[in-house]
């Protein structure tokens, strides 16, 4: 994915994943799943006093693991994950 991403323009090599926390839904404002099995887990995890809007990133569909599509895979999947963010960043900002 770094190497798809970089051919784009995009620096990922300073980002670092890790698992989501409880904490996160007082941290952040929206969190956004990229499939239905991370959403159901993020739900399990939210406190009952969350102030945090959990989406699952795609309304209709999940975001593929791109490691099982090979180079297209990656490719595939950062075309989703961009097209999407166009939308929202228009919603998060009113547009």
């Amino acid at each position: 994915m770094i190497a798809a991403a970089a051919n784009r323009g995009i620096d990922l090599t300073r980002l670092r994943a890790r698992q989501a926390v409880s904490a996160d839904f007082h941290t952040f404002d929206h969190i956004f799943a990229m499939d239905r099995s991370n959403y159901a887990g993020l739900q399990q995890i939210e406190p009952h006093d969350s102030q945090a809007k959990l989406h699952l990133f795609l309304q209709d569909a999940d975001i593929p693991d791109p490691y099982y599509g090979g180079d297209d895979g990656f490719e595939q999947v950062l075309n989703m994950i961009q097209t999407r963010l166009e939308t929202v960043f228009r919603e998060l900002s009113g547009a």
